[in-house]
């Protein structure tokens, strides 16, 4: 396996939530009694992260606020979509080549183990980026993940463009990735918004970079509660119950 190198990670807290009834952003919902958006900057860092960016938009002071001296916000000032997300954080990472791992703020739940398992499939021979994916029997809202005949990652279908067979797609897209930078960032200036949100959607790099020559890979989670999106008051309490369980279960070992 290639030797590790330092890593950058970005992680995507500008969104607005539209389910949530809360007078806090999202990001900042505690879990714990900890911002969810610091449950994820904490997991990259002890994963040893040698950059991270933070990107912000809705109620960006108020998330700024929050951030560890160690994180550099950048702003989405309109928010068009998760590519266009990433593309904010190229100029704080213009000197920076080599991985990038890109996550979202309202994942809590994710093990530095599940960090360390991407960068090291990234790693691996021939391979120039990799998405973590879990397989649900009902795969939902979830862009669906279309599989080429060696099995590497031919694309992502977001769930309102999806074909019905592809909706019948049970791998889906967990939405944390390594990338390669510098290219990636020139990538993300391709993406174009021809889809029913009309967004510049993070999902379509994957087909831009396998028009490149670029092998994708998707690894598997262990464990899909680690990619659990808190998007509703409910999602919420569940992460909660299972982080605290979690680390019950750490107090007794």
């Amino acid at each position: 396996m290639p030797a590790a190198g330092p890593f950058a990670a970005v992680v995507l807290a500008a969104g607005q939530s539209t389910r949530m009834s809360s007078p806090l952003p999202k990001p900042l919902l505690p879990v714990l009694g900890k911002p969810m958006l610091l449950h994820v900057l904490d997991t990259v860092r002890r994963a040893r992260a040698a950059r991270v960016v933070a990107v912000v938009g809705h109620r960006a002071r108020e998330v700024r606020a929050v951030l560890p001296p160690w994180c550099r916000p950048v702003l989405q000032a309109e928010r068009l979509g998760t590519g266009h997300a990433l593309a904010c954080a190229a100029a704080e990472l213009a000197d920076f080549a080599g991985p990038v791992v890109v996550l979202y703020a309202d994942t809590p739940l994710l093990r530095v183990e599940t960090v360390k398992a991407l960068l090291a499939r990234y790693r691996q021979p021939g391979v120039g980026a990799v998405l973590l994916s879990m397989c649900l029997p009902e795969g939902g809202d979830y862009g669906r993940i279309v599989r080429d005949d060696t099995g590497g990652v031919a694309a992502i279908v977001e769930a309102v463009d999806c074909t019905p067979a592809q909706r019948a797609i049970t791998e889906v897209n967990a939405g944390m990735y390594v990338f390669r930078a510098p290219a990636i960032f020139d990538i993300l200036g391709s993406l174009q918004g021809d889809n029913a949100k009309g967004e510049l959607y993070l999902t379509d790099a994957v087909a831009l970079l396998r028009a490149r020559g670029t092998r994708v890979e998707a690894l598997p989670a262990q464990d899909p509660q680690e990619a659990l999106g808190v998007n509703t008051l409910e999602e919420l309490a569940q992460a909660e119950a299972l982080l605290a369980s979690r680390e019950d279960s750490r107090d007794h070992v």
